[in-house]
């Protein structure tokens, strides 16, 4: 259970006169009070029974304060602390829009993390709490602690240091720092500099979506963006670090220092290196032992896009869909707050739409070939579908052979996300919608030890703690078998190119896989708004879409197993995946009980609504077939209706 810490914040007065050199109050710990004027409760310690003057302890976090008296870095004291949180609010002018130095000095064992807790001005109102730096320690000798603050808005700060662990604190000071026009300096494309400097952008009006590239420091990039309507977002993307989880062989959590990317105000953590809490002791055991050597998010350069999508604004994160982030109006303006350590990229405007009722994934940046590494792509003819719209096919591929290992290698399956950096698995974040079906491009390996099967998944995971997940009928799976080697292609397939490794050919298809979305109608409709259960609920409705091989058969009937959802790892997939595309149906279709559970009585009429909402206009035709409890079919019929998207349901 997650605590929120709760503290009474008055704000009436207004700061005047004079700016404080040091915002923060006794930042050196030399003046010191009797415990009872700071603190009033009893799970804090003190040493001698005395405090630190200005700083207030949260009992969320309580552990032991002692102020030392020897070999100060500054002045005569300095504050050890053992396992607490402590606090103090900054008091820098309402109407203040640049940054905040944050600085001091550090040593000790363990996991110090400097973070803020935003409120409400006017009334007190908890909103947000950012962890901007998290440090982990094991050093007598003392370190260094210096963040930049961007302020944007009207609201009341209060700075913490948790600590988990001892460490030792000293010469802390939060300083106003104006900007000033720095010297930018440029390479690779990409623009740094010591100090904060700010890159402000005007959208085109026929833009239908723009690409940044940047690269992020420990302070991050802020993204202030404007929408038609006057609406504001802002979007803080930093680095972020976490944990190894504790294990038989494995006592004590271990901190993993930046493990990925996030995107702060959405709660979305993308993992650069791979999210351990998935993973069964034995791999994260490995992986612990590499994580120095695993490419870093601090080096990793990506590239932000923003999109109109149906009438809102979604964000892409390195080409993963991330969610909405204005709705209902046009992005009108962007602004970049670029911290020190990191830097941006020119921004590139695209004015094409992709075709109504698709959604090609990008494969390309999960790019796992195996076999077919340096595959030459050629197509038959320039348009692979004469109404599906594809991302134009690469070398890039999947090798689905990598997932017969998920079984043995994950821990906590149904818990996935696709931001989670795993290796074994091909998952797509993409809109929520009812995708009809998914059009793959695709391609065999000869060897006749390798499986031809292709599995299609929808669904949405969820990783919310230990009760969480997903059972297996809330997974909507689709299996095809593709031709090999002279076999004649079967229905859905059709060949529409050529794929060359190493000299040799083989035929490029493209696989008509008809998805069950009728299966997870509950996740479509019923989880909705503050019924929507997922990993990443702040980006809006979404679903995760999974590329695999072959099933394993129904092998372990039992109420808390079923391990449909694995892979077969006796069927090594021999399939290669060039492409996808989802598009969705025409009509969206809602079945809608009448009564609980379809249970009728003798003297009641069976019945259910069906409730159609059209995305493009024309002639349908409505079919059924009624089934009993054994499957026997006892009904059917159709009928023919006219729907306009204008019309609604």
């Amino acid at each position: 259970m997650r605590i929120l810490p709760i503290w009474l914040v008055i704000c009436v007065a207004v700061q005047s006169g004079p700016i404080a050199a040091n915002l923060l109050r006794n930042g050196g710990f030399e003046e010191l009070v009797p415990v009872a004027t700071v603190y009033v409760g009893d799970k804090w310690q003190f040493a001698e029974g005395m405090a630190s003057a200005g700083w207030l302890y949260n009992d969320s976090g309580p552990g032991l304060a002692t102020v030392m008296k020897e070999n100060a870095p500054e002045g005569n004291r300095f504050l050890r602390l053992q396992d607490g949180w402590m606090f103090q609010l900054l008091n820098h002018p309402a109407d203040y829009r640049e940054d905040l130095g944050i600085r001091g000095k550090v040593r000790g064992t363990g996991r110090l993390d400097l973070v803020v807790y935003l409120y409400e001005r006017a009334t007190g109102k908890y909103l947000v709490m950012e962890t901007l730096q998290s440090l982990d320690l094991d050093t007598n000798q003392w370190q260094d602690l210096d963040h930049v603050y961007n302020c944007l808005n009207d609201k009341v700060m209060r700075l913490a240091f948790h600590v988990k662990g001892t460490m030792d604190l000293d010469a802390l000071e939060v300083t106003i720092e104006k900007r000033t026009k720095p010297f930018v300096a440029e390479e690779g494309g990409m623009r740094g500099a010591p100090k904060v400097f700010i890159e402000e952008l005007v959208v085109p009006e026929d833009a239908a979506s723009s690409a940044t590239e940047m690269r992020v420091g420990h302070a991050g990039i802020k993204i202030l963006l404007e929408a038609e309507n006057g609406s504001k977002r802002t979007l803080t993307i930093k680095p972020f670090s976490s944990i190894s989880p504790p294990s038989r062989s494995q006592t004590e959590s271990i901190l993993l220092p930046d493990a990925g990317i996030e995107l702060a105000e959405l709660k979305l953590r993308w993992y650069i290196r791979p999210n351990l809490a998935m993973l069964k002791p034995p791999a994260r055991k490995e992986l612990v032992k590499q994580w120095a050597q695993l490419p870093s998010p601090l080096t990793r350069q990506f590239s932000v896009k923003f999109q109109h999508l149906a009438g809102n604004v979604v964000c892409r994160l390195d080409n993963m869909y991330a969610g909405i982030v204005l709705r209902d109006s046009r992005l009108k303006s962007m602004t970049f707050i670029v911290n020190p350590g990191s830097a941006v990229g020119k921004t590139s405007f695209d004015f094409s739409t992709d075709a109504a009722g698709c959604f090609p994934v990008d494969i390309a940046r999960l790019d796992r070939p195996g076999e077919f590494a340096d595959a030459e792509v050629e197509l038959d003819k320039p348009s692979i579908h004469p109404r599906i719209a594809f991302l134009p096919p690469t070398a890039a591929n999947l090798d689905l052979g990598v997932t017969l290992t998920q079984g043995s290698v994950y821990m906590a399956y149904t818990h996935r996300s696709a931001f989670d950096g795993l290796r074994e698995s091909f998952l797509f974040t993409v809109p929520s919608a009812q995708y009809a079906r998914a059009w793959v491009l695709c391609a065999v390996e000869d060897a006749p030890e390798k499986d031809v099967a292709i599995t299609a998944r929808l669904t949405r995971f969820v990783s919310k703690g230990s009760y969480s997940g997903r059972g297996r009928d809330c997974l909507a799976d689709t299996t095809v078998e593709l031709p090999r080697g002279g076999d004649l292609p079967g229905k859905g397939i059709s060949r529409v190119g050529t794929v060359t490794v190493k000299g040799k050919q083989r035929p490029l298809y493209l696989v008509e896989m008809t998805l069950k979305s009728g299966d997870i109608q509950d996740l479509l409709f019923y989880e909705r708004g503050k019924k929507l259960r997922g990993t990443y609920t702040r980006i809006g409705p979404y679903l995760d879409f999974e590329l695999l091989g072959r099933l394993r058969s129904q092998d372990r009937p039992h109420p808390f197993g079923d391990g449909r959802y694995f892979p077969d790892s006796g069927a090594v997939s021999g399939v290669h995946v060039f492409g996808v595309t989802l598009e969705e149906t025409p009509v969206e279709m809602e079945v809608r009980q009448m009564r609980s559970g379809n249970i009728f009585h003798d003297d009641e009429r069976p019945a259910l609504t069906v409730a159609l909402r059209p995305r493009v206009d024309g002639d349908y035709r409505l079919s059924w077939v009624i089934r009993d409890v054994d499957a026997r079919e006892v009904g059917s019929g159709s009928k023919h209706v006219e729907l306009m998207a204008v019309d609604g349901e």
